[in-house]
């Protein structure tokens, strides 16, 4: 009877031994797969620079010229012209209507220049919406990972006190007992409160971080994007700018108004290690971004109706 006492206590330790072992190995914190080596890859980055010459010019404009557009044009649109730079052919327009030739000149100039106002505009807003798309790829992968651990560290508890509760009835062991159910309640902790797998994201490029530092220096943003979202002109209430009051919400809704400075480089700096939930928040993130930047397609599709009623 002593021999076979004894032989479950071997085979009970045995199997703690192996629990606590798959436990550990479970919480282990950052994985590198191939899966996860091809998401953090930041191919959604444009190949090439935003072109900031054509937007060098400085207007030649009288005096009476201006005032021209300002009676012309709503503040809103007179804020619009001078980011897109067609102040002079709208005066232009404005002062030659009855020249067919000229004004046909002049539209067409207009058109060409607010085409690739809109290109620029498509193409930030698609490389957000890329970004978005990858990260949330890369984020549904770590949940299912952490999803597939947790399941296992449960079936493990359950195990661990079914073989405890048998082991300790079969033998009349009070140390069984409590060694499984010390094992146990360890692996009850891990599932409450799991660690969960983390990324590596290096952010190399990282748009957020223009947005929550007001610093474009870099270019990254076009030209006229980033003056539009910072001009109050453009945004509901007049006084605070589209970038101001997104980075406000930011820090409302996603940082409860408290924000570190380890989870400042971790999102608006130069990146870390992301866990799941940390993916989901920067995916939310950029996913605003792109929303206020599509907006601005209707204030331009507001100027494009007003000039063809010139």
């Amino acid at each position: 009877m002593n021999r076979r006492i004894f032989s479950v206590k071997i085979q009970l330790a045995e199997i703690v031994t192996v629990v606590l072992l798959l436990a550990l190995t479970s919480c282990s914190t950052v994985i590198n797969t191939s899966k996860i080596q091809n998401l953090a890859v930041n191919y959604c980055e444009p190949c090439i620079e935003y072109d900031y010459s054509i937007n060098d010019k400085e207007s030649s404009l009288t005096t009476q010229q201006d005032s021209l557009l300002r009676a012309s044009l709503s503040t809103h649109n007179y804020s619009l012209i001078q980011i897109i730079g067609i102040e002079n052919e709208i005066v232009t327009l404005l002062e030659n209507r009855c020249d067919t030739l000229k004004s046909l000149l002049m539209r067409q100039r207009i058109n060409d220049k607010i085409s690739h106002c809109l290109v620029e505009i498509d193409a930030i807003a698609s490389e957000l919406d890329c970004y978005a798309e990858r990260l949330d790829q890369l984020g549904n992968y770590l949940s299912g990972i952490n999803d597939k651990n947790q399941k296992l560290l449960t079936i493990l508890s359950v195990s661990i006190d079914a073989i405890t509760t048998a082991t300790a009835i079969f033998t009349a062991n009070p140390y069984i007992a409590v060694g499984g159910g010390l094992t146990s309640i360890g692996l009850d902790a891990l599932t409450i409160s799991p660690k969960g797998k983390k990324v590596e994201l290096p952010l190399k490029r990282n748009l957020l971080k223009n947005i929550w530092f007001n610093d474009n220096s870099d270019k990254e943003f076009p030209y006229s994007v980033w003056e539009i979202i910072n001009n109050p002109n453009f945004s509901n209430d007049g006084e605070v700018t589209m970038r101001v009051a997104l980075r406000d919400r930011w820090m409302q809704f996603e940082f409860d108004n408290d924000i570190d400075s380890d989870t400042e480089e971790l999102f608006f700096k130069d990146g870390g290690l992301y866990t799941a939930d940390d993916l989901d928040t920067r995916v939310h993130m950029m996913k605003e971004l792109e929303a206020i930047i599509n907006t601005i397609k209707q204030n331009i599709r507001s100027l494009t109706a007003t000039v063809n009623k010139i």
